[in-house]
């Protein structure tokens, strides 16, 4: 038998240190016995404007409403999120910046706005979203 590392150990014990698994329409959460929850999702944002102007060449949007989480935290989680790369009805070759994302609730993914050094109207834009927090 060869020796396993003590990092993939202490992977392998956190992966099967997992007791439930919770999927419904806000995405998904994963809770470990430790009390750790970890949910994402991605999330669809449509008729996003982005025409307000933030600093010199940037453009703003407003705020936008992320969703809530598929399981409740009993603390306020912290959230990640990226564009997922795929804007749809957006000009091409600009990139897309979410400067904050701040949450609201225990259930919540939060707000954002968005940030673009071009103007748009009617765009879609998918965010990959992680919540971080205890359930415990």
């Amino acid at each position: 038998m060869i020796p396993k590392c003590i990092k993939q150990k202490q992977l392998e014990d956190k992966v099967n240190s997992m007791i439930e698994t919770i999927t419904n329409g806000n995405g998904t959460a994963i809770k470990f016995a430790d009390g750790i929850m970890i949910c994402y999702k991605q999330a669809e944002i449509k008729n996003v404007a982005i025409q307000n102007n933030w600093a010199s060449g940037l453009y703003s949007s407003s705020e936008y409403e992320l969703g809530e989480t598929p399981a409740e935290f009993i603390d306020f989680p912290i959230i990640l999120g990226n564009p997922s790369g795929d804007i749809k009805n957006a000009g091409s070759g600009y990139a897309l910046i979410i400067p904050k994302i701040y949450t609201t609730s225990k259930n919540s993914f939060g707000k954002c706005f968005f940030v673009r050094n071009y103007l748009e109207t009617n765009i879609t834009v998918y965010i990959n979203l992680v919540a971080i927090g205890r359930w415990k």
